[in-house]
């Protein structure tokens, strides 16, 4: 049985979203996987209401969503349309806090509802096309998932495309003006099946053939459909048509993940607003996967990809990193209109419950999870103490003791370390409902 918490979010008034929870007010549902509790993890003082829900199959929620037309809230007849079971838990009478200030409630939470589905292009069957956008900064679990994703034949996965515009960028500098342009115009053929409509989307095609990043995904322009009898004779960028085909009739869905770093300005903010906007007729979900930044940064310094705390600079950079993270957890819990669309995963929840986690956005994504999935998660992160010494010294390996590596960090990270990150992400803690575990003289 999942949790589902339900809470109150003032002025907004989501379209077509479909919930068992009353729609007095406009809701946000969210299912939380309960994580251990531990020594550095502090109660939030949010304080909403439980609600237990048995959710219906993925088979039903289309059906149903293909069924509902009416855009307006329906009354709350007191009558709930599935299993309910109420928890009472006590409210504070003191005014609410502004929905973007509050604190992350101290069980992790994950963002699920159901959208209807729309006719995309008459040459393909008539419902809304679902893709999903995976978002997130450095070690945060993101190469796990997308990995995971990728191994699924149902969907075409993209792993970091950005890193190719980013390349643009610096080959030439004209292009920095034109960057949130192709990287809106790059995901729309991705996750749209679009390539053929932009500039930038042809341009992608032409290295797709070539290795663009460090980790090792299986790359969907390589597969076996768009390489028929295991050749891969198309010229792609020649005939950008082909590969929007391939794309539509191929694939169920396209899946696609992006590195905050090679976004525009490091925010979120900077391209999901217009990615909505922008492509109607696909069901763009998004993925965000948060991990606390102690780990993060320790994990970075490790692989060398960040300055360590005996450098001047070191503050300077944990700020920015942590200013970052704060602005796009606050943003994805406050996106209106487009609320329903969004989830918030935790690299905790990502470790600790892996195949929970898996169904979860599986569920959200509105795509149907086969059992080689589960297998492969299993696999991945229940592996042998042979197979974990073989995989820990590759950076991009998905093999890993997931339950063992959640706190890893607190033993390989100096005090001195941990003391700077702590002060310096005091709001990105809070907002993830973690307590420090260091003190400084202010704390004194």
């Amino acid at each position: 049985m999942l949790i589902f918490k339900i809470w109150e979010t003032p002025d907004l008034t989501p379209k077509h979203v479909i919930s068992t929870a009353p729609t007095r007010n406009a809701h946000v549902t969210v299912v939380t996987f309960p994580a251990k509790q531990t020594s550095y993890e502090g109660q939030a003082d949010f304080k909403p209401k439980l609600l237990l829900v048995e959710r219906p199959s993925t088979e039903s929620h289309s059906k149903s969503s293909e069924l509902q037309t009416d855009s307006s809230p329906k009354p709350d007849t007191g009558k709930p349309s599935s299993l309910e079971i109420h928890f009472d838990v006590k409210t504070d009478s003191k005014p609410k806090q502004d929905s973007r200030t509050r604190s992350m409630p101290e069980s992790r939470r994950v963002v699920l509802s159901t959208k209807l589905y729309h006719d995309v292009q008459p040459t393909i069957p008539a419902k809304r096309r679902r893709s999903l956008l995976i978002y997130g900064a450095d070690r945060s679990g993101t190469t796990f998932t997308t990995k995971m994703f990728a191994a699924d034949p149902q969907l075409m996965t993209v792993y970091e495309p950005l890193w190719i515009t980013s390349r643009w960028n610096k080959e030439d500098l004209t292009q920095i003006k034109n960057w949130k342009r192709n990287v809106l115009d790059l995901l729309k053929g991705i996750l749209s099946c679009k390539f053929a409509r932009s500039p930038a989307g042809i341009k992608f095609l032409s290295h797709t053939t070539e290795k663009w990043s460090g980790a090792f995904v299986n790359n969907a322009f390589k597969s076996p459909a768009f390489c028929p009898n295991g050749t891969c004779h198309i010229n792609l960028a020649a005939n950008p048509s082909y590969a929007d085909k391939v794309c539509l009739t191929k694939y169920k869905h396209s899946v696609t993940k992006i590195g905050e770093p090679r976004t525009p300005d490091k925010l979120i903010s900077s391209f999901l607003p217009m990615l909505f906007t922008e492509n109607p007729d696909t069901d763009v979900r998004v993925i965000q996967l948060i991990r606390d930044p102690r780990a993060s940064m320790n994990s970075r310094i490790k692989l060398g990809w960040m300055l360590d705390f005996h450098h001047s600079n070191f503050p300077n950079s944990v700020r920015r990193v942590c200013s970052n993270l704060a602005k796009n957890i606050r943003f994805g819990r406050d996106l209106g209109q487009w609320q329903e669309k969004y989830m918030e995963v935790h690299y905790r929840d990502l470790a600790g419950k892996p195949l929970e986690t898996t169904e979860a956005m599986y569920k959200f994504a509105g795509f149907e999870m086969p059992d080689s999935i589960r297998d492969w998660v299993i696999r991945n992160t229940s592996p042998s103490k042979e197979e974990v010494r073989k995989e820990e010294k590759k950076t991009f390996s998905s093999v890993r003791n997931s339950t063992a590596n959640i706190d890893k960090w607190q033993k390989d990270s100096p005090i001195g370390r941990t003391r700077i990150i702590e002060e310096h992400c005091k709001e990105a803690l809070d907002l993830l409902g973690l307590t420090r575990i260091t003190l400084t003289d202010k704390d004194i």
